[in-house]
């Protein structure tokens, strides 16, 4: 495993090791004390029905509220957790980029921490890659519930994005996704600043 010029304060590993590991949930993590317990909660039933191997791995990005605490509670109760700390906060994309460093599945997921994302809308990506050959899958809004600032910056940044990349029209990218292992090894090996 290759790590950049960031130092985590604190990491905490996994109890229950596994090279075989069909999905890592990579949840980037901020000030989410309230919502993480529940977020990991109905995760860890969605994910049970699959009978696929899963991980969590979660990243927080320098929180000032007791994120920290709650995810080392967590990693008592899921052995399959690891977890680490940034000194400070770094910002979405840097904390996604290092994030994926840790992940070890075959897929990745990657959920918001306060329950933007439903867990059960995992197993429509599940349903998704059946008998197909995917790269990467987004799961995206009917209606986003953020406030309107928030919004105009997600539709600013998609339209600078699509002018760069030449996104197809009409895909909507999210935080939300499911990432094939070969797409998480690209982003590692070649360092992109803004993976998202």
């Amino acid at each position: 495993m290759r790590l950049n010029a960031i130092i985590a304060s604190e990491y905490i590993d996994r109890s229950v090791e596994s090279d075989d590991i069909d999905f890592s949930i990579f949840i980037p993590v901020f000030n989410s004390e309230r919502s993480l317990r529940e977020l990991i909660r109905r995760t860890n039933i969605v994910m049970l029905t699959t009978g696929r191997s899963f991980e969590y791995v979660l990243l927080d990005d320098g929180s000032t509220d007791n994120s920290w605490q709650v995810i080392t509670g967590l990693n008592i109760d899921y052995p399959n957790l690891c977890a680490l700390r940034h000194m400070r906060n770094l910002g979405y994309n840097f904390a996604l980029q290092h994030g994926l460093e840790f992940c070890r599945g075959e897929w990745v997921i990657t959920l918001d921490d306060d329950l933007q994302h439903p867990p059960e809308e995992i197993l429509k990506f599940l349903a998704a890659i059946e008998n197909r050959e995917v790269d990467v899958i987004f799961g995206s809004y009917s209606k986003r519930s953020q406030n309107w600032w928030k919004n105009f910056g997600s539709a600013f940044y998609l339209i600078i994005l699509n002018k760069i990349f030449d996104v197809p029209r009409g895909l909507d990218i999210t935080s939300f996704r499911l990432i094939h292992r070969r797409i998480v090894d690209q982003m590692i090996n070649y360092a992109i600043a803004e993976p998202q």
